[in-house]
């Protein structure tokens, strides 16, 4: 399964910021994601989050 990104430089940002991209992977595992790595995408997308000032 393949997701087009949400504009068209956030790839090239993405490579740029490992925090962007760990997001991006978490929303990519929500959205797509079976069950199990839904759970896991949430609740480490909620970790970092809450992490943050």
């Amino acid at each position: 399964m393949a997701f087009s990104p949400l504009y068209r430089s956030v790839p090239q940002a993405a490579r740029k910021d490992e925090a962007l991209y760990k997001l991006l992977a978490y929303v990519d595992a929500i959205r797509g994601g079976r069950a199990r790595e839904r759970e896991i995408a949430e609740r480490e997308l909620v970790k970092m989050l809450r992490s943050k000032p």
